[in-house]
């Protein structure tokens, strides 16, 4: 099979779909026929290299393999099997010249590295590949094929090149897309599932929002290992990261000898106190007077406590405690932590690890919010997103798991590195006069003299000293 292209419409590290736009346009073929002569039937993933054969496209246009391998994404980084769809991302600069790069088919790529422009999604072009996504109309002399959005658009009277990319420009194009190459290899030889995710995301996952996806999660935790592994982006501002706090990722596995554990009141209080012990004298016995000061206050004084004062990880540990005890009283009985409502844990270690990963997400959770309130100089507070047990983790931390039906098999948690959180702690209290100070005094008249009414599953109630006023509703760390 052969198809007119011409060498001098190849452009380095252009995408697959430049490629079979490109040629569909130039043999008057729609592009998805195209394709599936390729492929030698329809449904073809034709961003993939595997699904296509670079070796038999290289051949049909007349243009070497190493070249054409570059115009497939998973060439370059590893691709989940679940890519069902391509989302096209232009930068205007470049698309105006006739490119399209492949690094733009990355979740992670947001801004084009060569014009820092950001890339803007069509729907009209993410369909160019499909039945009925290219228009293709015959003229009085010759024809005319055109994509609906414009970005793509040839006529046969006219020149026959479809790009007007200059020597500069190739060169350009060339040389950073050779270093962008270099990064993705150096991403994919740490062999980290994380980083692999990150770095081959391929259709957008995220949308926005006032509280992170678990995909926008797991690519700044990807992104993070990564670049403290290999080195900086080759153009940082290109790529979608938010600077985290150093993480912490734990794996608690299933092993043979674990045996299921079948939880009652008196064994999972054993348990409890096990863990309640170990993180008692692990993070908050430095911080002794803060936590006891905390614990001697009503329920309305737990909802008067004062952000800029906060002991984060006293109140972390004194929620984690109430949340495992809401509902409860004084008996013995415990709430259970796990990833979902209906994943449950089935042995000793993975209670106690989830208990205390629920630990860390509230107290990641306290720190971050507090930090970012303070600045809004608004108040928040520590609640229970749900008063149907068990107690599931937060939005701070990121629980991969396998499981058996509802049993629990293996889960690794992401999380802040409580290090990190320990620091911080630490400095906010040594700013502190004393461990009284962690009360608002404007926000205790408002809740001990108004007519304010603690809600039971609200934990901890956090307030800017001054306190201002706020319409809108606070934000919420979720206890379980």
């Amino acid at each position: 099979m052969k198809i007119t292209y011409g060498q001098f419409n190849y452009l380095p590290f252009e995408s697959s779909w430049a490629v079979f736009t490109k040629a569909g346009g130039l043999n008057l073929i729609p592009p998805h026929y195209l394709i599936s002569a390729l492929t030698g039937g329809g449904g073809a993933r034709y961003w993939l290299a595997k699904e296509v054969g670079p070796g038999k496209l290289a051949s049909a246009l007349g243009l070497s393999e190493e070249a054409i391998s570059r115009c497939f994404i998973d060439c370059l980084t590893s691709i989940p099997q679940s890519s069902q769809n391509a989302c096209i991302r232009h930068c205007p600069q470049c698309i105006a010249a006739g490119y399209h790069s492949v690094f733009f088919l990355l979740q992670i790529v947001q801004r084009c590295p060569w014009h820092d422009e950001p890339l803007i999604h069509c729907r009209c072009c993410s369909r160019a590949c499909l039945p009925a996504g290219m228009t293709i109309t015959a003229l009085n002399e010759g024809y005319h094929a055109n994509t609906r959005c414009g970005h793509f658009a040839f006529s046969s009277t006219g020149s026959v090149v479809l790009c007007k990319v200059t020597a500069d420009q190739w060169q350009a194009y060339a040389t950073l897309g050779l270093a962008l190459q270099k990064w993705f290899k150096a991403a994919q030889a740490i062999n980290s599932p994380l980083v692999d995710y990150a770095t081959s995301l391929f259709n957008p996952a995220y949308s926005g929002g006032s509280v992170p996806s678990r995909h926008e999660q797991l690519i700044n935790c990807g992104l993070q290992l990564a670049l403290a592994a290999i080195g900086p982006f080759p153009v940082p501002g290109a790529i979608a990261s938010t600077p985290l706090p150093p993480v912490q990722v734990k794996t608690t596995p299933h092993l043979a000898h674990d045996a299921v554990f079948q939880p009652d009141n008196d064994n999972l209080f054993a348990l409890y106190r096990c863990v309640r012990h170990y993180l008692y004298r692990r993070y908050v016995r430095a911080h002794a007077a803060c936590y006891r000061y905390l614990t001697a206050l009503t329920t309305r004084g737990r909802h008067a406590l004062d952000s800029q004062a906060a002991c984060t990880v006293s109140a972390a540990f004194l929620a984690w405690r109430l949340a495992l005890r809401y509902d409860y009283g004084e008996g013995a009985a415990i709430n259970l932590a796990a990833p979902s409502h209906t994943i449950l844990p089935t042995t000793r270690r993975q209670i106690m690890a989830l208990w205390i990963t629920l630990f860390y997400s509230i107290w990641s959770g306290i720190e971050r919010t507090n930090a970012s309130r303070s600045a809004e100089r608004d108040r928040f507070s520590v609640a229970l997103s749900s008063n149907v047990p068990p107690l599931t983790l937060g939005n701070e931390v990121v629980c991969i798991c396998g499981h058996s039906q509802a049993s629990l098999l293996q889960f690794t948690a992401i999380h802040a590195d409580p290090r990190w959180l320990a620091s911080q702690s630490a400095e906010r209290c040594q700013k502190r006069p004393s461990a009284a100070a962690q009360s608002n005094v404007q926000a205790r008249e408002t809740v001990q003299f108004w007519a304010y009414q603690p809600h039971p599953a609200t934990l901890l109630r956090f307030w800017y000293n001054p306190h201002l006023k706020v319409g809108l509703s606070s934000p919420i760390v979720a206890a379980g």
